[in-house]
């Protein structure tokens, strides 16, 4: 089975299939001599992402504390450039 997301724009489908897809992003399913032209929701595929962070809580939460971890990295990361730059302007 093979799978490609495109916009449904970009292809050249039949007049009343453009009109349903105008505009849509699709997935196509290609399987032995089968294509499937499924649209894309955007909610249904945020809902699907929500599902998927109820059933773990705990990668959120992990996910919660590596942005803290990186924002902390990052502030300290800036109080050093800021002391550097400090002490090299009174040296001067």
């Amino acid at each position: 089975m093979t799978e490609y997301i495109m916009q449904a724009d970009t292809l050249n489908l039949p007049e009343k299939l453009a009109k349903i897809f105008k505009g849509r992003k699709v997935k196509l399913i290609a399987k032995d001599d089968t294509i499937l032209i499924q649209p894309i929701d955007s909610y249904a595929a945020l809902k699907r992402l929500v599902g998927m962070a109820k059933s773990d809580g705990h990668a959120v939460e992990r996910f919660i504390e590596s942005k803290q971890e990186e924002i902390a990295l990052e502030e300290e990361q800036s109080r050093r450039r800021n002391e550097f730059f400090l002490k090299n302007k009174k040296d001067e």
